[in-house]
């Protein structure tokens, strides 16, 4: 059985690389969900506790591609009723309509459990834990990018293919590529800034990744080329978006303190 605990999802998703030949795939993904961003934020809006409209946005990406015109519980049109699993239910008046009744048969969390890694941790569970028994990362998270290859597929329900690959960019690097380009995972007016230390490697985002380019400009040149070499020996650091511990060490060389939330700093 494969690791199911947050921190294995937290160290996944930290180290999402899209595989070259998946970069128009999960761009367009990441367009067509930018497409229904607003159909998305009415559905979270419009629910009784706070829930991150990407939530509501990976579920459709998963079911149906983020077709408006169907719903969120099995990919049906969301103005019939529904035939497949689960069956007779709806029609609704409205897509958002449809994505709440599909919330309210879920179990929500307190606002502050809402994590990537909790997410899709989760998201694995409804999904099925057949690959996580098989010890395969899941690609129903992870198609698109070097933890979804080689885990095979299920083509269909209790029916395993070793040799099947996944054609559907996968939930966790879908989610991952939506923070890359700095849409906030939570709650809104709520942004990382200042950049904290980011412990877990879980809160990745464009605000870090150009800070991470700027460290860089400053520590290629010529005046610190010891200082770096001591201190990051011959790999520079790396612009992957988590304000880790190499980060703030970078902060320090150049500020002469660490980031914000690491015990290091001073005041």
């Amino acid at each position: 059985m494969r690791d199911t605990s947050l921190e294995y999802y937290r160290g996944l998703f930290r180290t999402v690389a899209i595989l070259p030949r998946w970069q128009p795939r999960v761009g367009m993904a990441v367009a067509r969900v930018l497409e229904n961003r607003e159909m998305y934020r009415r559905a979270a809006a419009g629910w009784r506790v706070f829930v991150p409209w990407q939530i509501f946005a990976l579920a459709h990406a998963m079911e149906c591609d983020c077709d408006p015109s169907r719903q969120i519980l099995n990919g049906e049109a969301w103005n019939q009723k529904t035939t497949l699993r689960p069956a007779g239910l709806g029609p609704w008046p409205s897509w958002e309509a449809s994505a709440r009744d599909a919330a309210s048969r879920a179990r929500w969390p307190d606002r502050d459990v809402w994590t990537p890694a909790w997410v899709l941790k989760r998201l694995e569970q409804h999904n099925g834990m057949g690959y996580a028994k098989r010890g395969a990362h899941s690609p129903y998270l992870w198609s698109g990018c070097q933890h979804g290859t080689g885990a095979g597929k299920f083509t269909a329900d209790g029916k395993y293919d070793p040799s099947a690959v996944s054609a559907q960019v996968g939930a966790g690097v879908l989610l991952w590529a939506l923070m890359a380009r700095g849409e906030q995972f939570g709650p809104a007016g709520q942004e990382r800034l200042p950049i904290l230390l980011d412990p877990t490697g879980e809160w990745i985002g464009a605000e870090v990744f150009a800070y991470q380019e700027a460290l860089n400009a400053i520590l290629t040149a010529p005046a610190l080329e010891t200082e770096v070499a001591i201190h990051f020996g011959s790999e520079p650091l790396k612009t992957d978006g988590w304000a880790g511990k190499r980060t703030s060490d970078a902060t320090k060389l150049i500020t002469g303190n660490y980031l914000p939330g690491d015990a290091r700093r001073t005041r």
